[in-house]
């Protein structure tokens, strides 16, 4: 343990003034520290990577008499407890993949002694993703899966490229108009990266067995960004990963708001729980049916799908990566365009009578399919 040569990360800025040093800038990840005698810079200056435990002793020895040994791990441990600091190791910036660099060093922010980047970046590029869906939503996502290291993707989507897409779906191209979207996305994401295998299936999806016939056993998350039929989609989605007992993300934009949330079987409510509680109420399970039958304009435009595309990812990256709760567990979490808010919801209660208590017995009709012949037409 003595000859580790540690050092504290490169992407903390470290300055020192009035007897106090700070590491970091950025609200969050910004440290000071009290340094009246001065000792705490010294030791600072020398976790760059080239000293042991050993050296750093002996270097500090005539200056501070009274350093031992456990006294400066005690420090190394104390910094780890704050993510500040890593084991230096020999892989030089030539041998890591360069399109991997940033994404190392955004996880060296979160890694410790115990799990360094390259161990929290792994986790994502052995993550097995499905994903419904591929248009502004799903294809923004693709895209992002891609470039923080996602190797294997399995994509569903019927449709194909229109010139009206090229608005906001910028993972295809004007010669792309014509075709099959899952063809032209597959082809796309290749040129990005050779190395991600996109496995595609033109479908479109009309109930819970067929996402049990197209998508592969061993997949570890699906999600959720097609929007048709309304609400069936995203609620045989949740009965499949009832099923696979494997997480779901959904997420879904109107003109000025978005939503997105996690559902993770045997942990929290799941989506049909939500629908459960809603269609208590006659009046609201009337409006249900109305807006299932309603056809509305697409008001999408790029900024507004970025921004729940990149909530999405980020809550794949806490839940996957850094094995953290989803900010969006068991509930749907809003964002106003406008205002740039994001609003959540309670989080959803469990409901006794829910398919989620029976997926021995799915699939089933979900909560909306079951009451379509109760619901009144206005």
């Amino acid at each position: 343990m003595t000859s580790i040569k540690y050092k504290i990360k490169d992407t903390y800025f470290i300055s020192n003034y009035n007897n106090k040093v700070q590491i970091g800038d950025e609200p969050g990840f910004c440290f000071e520290i009290e340094d009246e005698s001065g000792f705490f810079v010294d030791f600072v200056q020398l976790l760059n990577g080239k000293n042991s435990v050993d050296d750093i002793k002996e270097i500090l020895l005539n200056k501070y008499p009274e350093i031992t040994e456990e006294y400066i791990l005690d420090m190394i441990y104390e910094l780890d407890k704050n993510s500040l600091i890593k084991v230096h190791d020999d892989v030089s910036d030539e041998n890591i993949e360069a399109r991997h660099v940033s994404n190392l060093n955004f996880f060296d922010n979160f890694s410790n002694l115990e799990t360094n980047s390259y161990d929290l970046l792994s986790r994502l590029k052995t993550l097995r993703v499905g994903i419904v869906g591929l248009g502004g939503l799903g294809s923004n996502l693709l895209t992002q899966l891609v470039g923080i290291g996602c190797e294997t993707i399995y994509v569903i989507e019927p449709d194909i490229v229109e010139e009206k897409n090229l608005n906001r779906q910028f993972l295809y191209r004007t010669n792309d108009i014509g075709k099959s979207k899952a063809k032209a996305a597959k082809d796309n994401i290749h040129m990005l990266n050779p190395k991600v295998s996109v496995i595609t299936k033109n479908l479109k999806i009309t109930s819970v067995q067929d996402l049990l016939s197209h998508l592969p056993e061993e997949i570890d998350l699906l999600i959720c960004a097609a929007d048709q039929p309304l609400l069936n989609i995203q609620l045989w989605c949740n009965q499949y990963c009832l099923m696979k007992n494997i997480p779901l993300i959904s997420g879904g934009l109107g003109c000025t708001q978005g939503h997105f949330l996690t559902v993770i079987p045997n942990s929290t409510a799941c989506l049909e729980c939500f629908y459960h509680g809603l269609v208590k109420n006659d009046d609201i399970k009337n409006t249900v049916k109305q807006l299932m039958n309603f056809k509305n304009k697409n008001a999408a435009i790029a900024n507004s799908i970025t921004l729940i595309a990149s909530s999405i990812m980020t809550e794949i990256i806490r839940m996957f990566a850094l094995k953290i709760d989803p900010v969006s567990r068991g509930r749907r979490v809003f964002i106003d365009f406008l205002h740039l808010n994001y609003i959540p919801e309670d989080t959803w209660k469990k409901t006794e009578y829910c398919n989620c208590n029976k997926t021995n017995l799915l699939p089933q009709k979900t909560v909306l399919e079951d009451i379509a012949g109760d619901l009144v037409e206005a």
